[in-house]
């Protein structure tokens, strides 16, 4: 386990929980301000949880499609495989 050297002087200590504290104040400042402007009537901060699932299903739609596809593409050439082994196993009759 980590054991300092030497004491700390009271100062530092405080000056550095003191900064810990005005980094906190300051963040919080930051999100009543995101806050209050998410609800003024001018606002043109929406959070549409509507939009937002539209979009995800979009997503799955078209990785569901790629998905397809690939598969329709994976059998095709299994078939052109096949046709070459029996074309190279008639030429070998």
């Amino acid at each position: 386990m980590a054991v300092p050297k030497k004491r700390l002087s009271k100062a530092k200590g405080r000056t550095r929980i003191a900064r810990w504290k005005e980094k906190g104040k300051k963040t919080a400042k930051r999100a009543m301000s995101l806050a209050k402007s998410a609800f003024n009537k001018d606002s043109s901060f929406i959070f549409n949880l509507k939009k937002l699932k539209l979009e995800e299903k979009k997503k799955k739609r078209v990785e569901e499609q790629k998905l397809q596809e690939e598969k329709q593409d994976i059998k095709s050439l299994d078939k052109e495989v096949d046709t070459n082994n029996d074309l190279n196993n008639n030429d070998a009759k």
